[in-house]
């Protein structure tokens, strides 16, 4: 999308105005264009993958030979209700016959200290070839034991029409120029906190050290939507 001043919306009206925009958007074919053609060599290791770098799983279907992957991005901090918004929006774009899939940025994140090297591996191991070729394949950050877990193929189903990029750097600066439609969720912190600790207990001292990451990373212009109550 040309870049303009942000469109609010709720979060009632969010899933299904995100999802009128996407389909007006892939249908005039304005997909944001990368600075370079996706490369074919090694990149840096900080999110290391079996063979080391990413690989183009699958044939195309017929919707995504003709055009690239078409990805959204839902950005915001913790607790704002990025993925419950992402889960809304593949709903709606795939009762439209839109092929969607949705990923988190954080599930392939190394660890609580990890986020900003975490988001620049993501647009580079991820949203490129995504957006290329259709499908990349990574590692997944497996919380509970703290070490990188098995790689995974991205989008698991094969390519899709829109990729929902959601979590905590989705849309900054390293991911824009993969990204088509960028959305801001937000929300005050005190609302945000209790709804951590309600999904998953109090965030105690990982709370300030996650803030801290969110607030370091580099921004690249106004979102194209804020939701906000």
């Amino acid at each position: 999308m040309p870049e303009s001043d942000p469109i609010r919306v709720s979060s009632a009206e969010a899933p299904r105005f995100i999802r009128t925009l996407t389909d007006k958007h892939r249908r005039a074919g304005e997909h944001r264009r990368t600075a370079e053609p996706a490369s074919e060599t090694p990149i840096d290791s900080r999110m290391p993958t079996a063979s080391g770098t990413p690989t183009d799983s699958g044939t195309p279907t017929d919707s995504t030979a003709s055009r690239p992957t078409f990805v959204v991005a839902i950005d915001g901090k913790s607790g704002a209700g990025k993925t419950t918004l992402a889960g809304k929006l593949e709903k709606e774009l795939c009762e439209e016959g839109i092929a969607a899939a949705a990923i988190e940025v954080e599930s392939f994140i190394g660890g609580w200290n990890g986020l900003i090297d975490g988001v620049e591996a993501v647009a580079s191991r991820i949203l490129e070839p995504v957006r290329s070729r259709g499908s990349a394949t990574a590692r997944t950050w497996d919380w509970n034991r703290g070490a990188w877990a098995d790689e995974v193929r991205i989008p698991q189903s094969g390519p899709v029409d829109v990729l929902i990029l959601t979590g905590c750097g989705a849309a900054s600066a390293p991911c824009r120029p993969f990204v088509d439609v960028s959305v801001w969720v937000e929300l005050d912190e005190e609302r945000r906190r209790e709804r951590v600790a309600r999904r998953e207990g109090d965030p105690g001292r990982w709370w300030l050290m996650w803030a801290e990451q969110e607030d370091l990373l580099p921004r690249s212009g106004a979102p194209d939507v804020v939701v906000a109550d």
